[in-house]
């Protein structure tokens, strides 16, 4: 045999190796994505929201309330200072049209924290019916998992192994819509739906369609820079996501001495909040009822 086909032989058989290290990449890090995303980010969202956020958005409300109303003890006392009338309802009326964009992100807030109590609710719900499931069957299924979790994550990877277009270019317009449904499934926490997608997948890998010809070997090597680019793409988008809000506070929520003092920060901040209105509340009325308050 030549050296020139020896070298062939070689780098075919040293690309066919790489292709399947990045598929294998691809696979790891596509569900490891879609985990952080779809299933651990609610998780700790709603974590956070439970135990900080809601607290956050009772002290932001509280602290627009009170620069509302500092704002309509201002537009009164201008219109007095100027000799004018001033009508009370019509101050607070501006006040909250110069704060609208507050309001706008306090009710898109309130609407983050009831989503996530939903979505707790409903992964509660969806946990206890599996279990009683599990109890029902047993483990006659020969693979018994420990959590809900831990079978989605199981199906998936096995899906995306299979049926990923990074992974696979050569996958049929068949097989990309079954893995646009199985990405769906696993966002909306659809166990059954990934089950039926699982079954349909054959057991054996598909075969290699790449020669050991001149042509088979470029046709590797663009298979290769294709699978790297996924590569870092998917490490890329990995790595910004446990770089943002809400994973950035994972250590944040273990450290329950660390939430406690927060808690206790956002308490304090609230009652302030709420007697700095009170005592200006009482400038306000006696503003409308004509009478001369304090400064502010």
């Amino acid at each position: 045999m030549s050296y020139d086909l020896i070298a062939a032989a070689s780098e075919y058989e040293s690309l066919l190796a790489e292709i399947r290290r990045l598929r294998g990449e691809i696979t790891r890090l596509t569900a490891e994505r879609d985990e952080l995303k779809n299933q651990i980010m609610p998780r700790l969202q709603a974590q956070y929201n439970a135990q900080i956020g809601g607290l956050e958005l009772q002290v932001f409300q509280a602290e627009l309330r009170l620069r509302e109303l500092k704002r309509a003890i201002e537009i009164m006392q201008a219109a007095r200072n100027r000799c004018r009338q001033w009508d009370p309802q019509k101050a607070k009326e501006q006040a909250r049209r110069e704060y609208r964009s507050w309001q706008e992100r306090a009710r898109k807030a309130a609407e983050r924290i009831h989503r996530s109590a939903r979505y707790q609710q409903a992964e509660e719900e969806q946990n206890r019916v599996w279990e009683e499931e599990q109890k029902k069957e047993g483990t006659s299924g020969g693979r018994p998992f420990r959590s809900r979790a831990d079978e989605m994550r199981h199906l998936y990877r096995k899906i995306v192994r299979r049926l990923h277009p990074d992974a696979n270019p050569d996958i049929t317009p068949e097989e990309e819509e079954m893995f646009v449904r199985a990405a769906k499934a696993y966002r909306n926490g659809d166990l059954q739906t990934l089950r039926e997608i699982a079954a349909r997948l054959d057991a054996n890998s598909p075969q290699e369609t790449y020669n050991n010809t001149p042509e088979g070997l470029e046709q590797l090597r663009k298979l290769v820079r294709q699978l790297s680019k996924s590569v870092m793409a998917l490490e890329k988008e990995i790595q910004t996501i446990r770089a943002a809000f809400p994973y950035n506070q994972k250590d944040f929520l273990q450290d329950q001495e660390a939430v406690a003092a927060r808690q206790k920060e956002l308490t304090e901040r609230l009652a302030l909040a709420g007697w700095q209105y009170q005592e200006l509340l009482k400038r306000f009325e006696r503003l409308a009822g004509g009478q001369d308050p304090e400064g502010l």
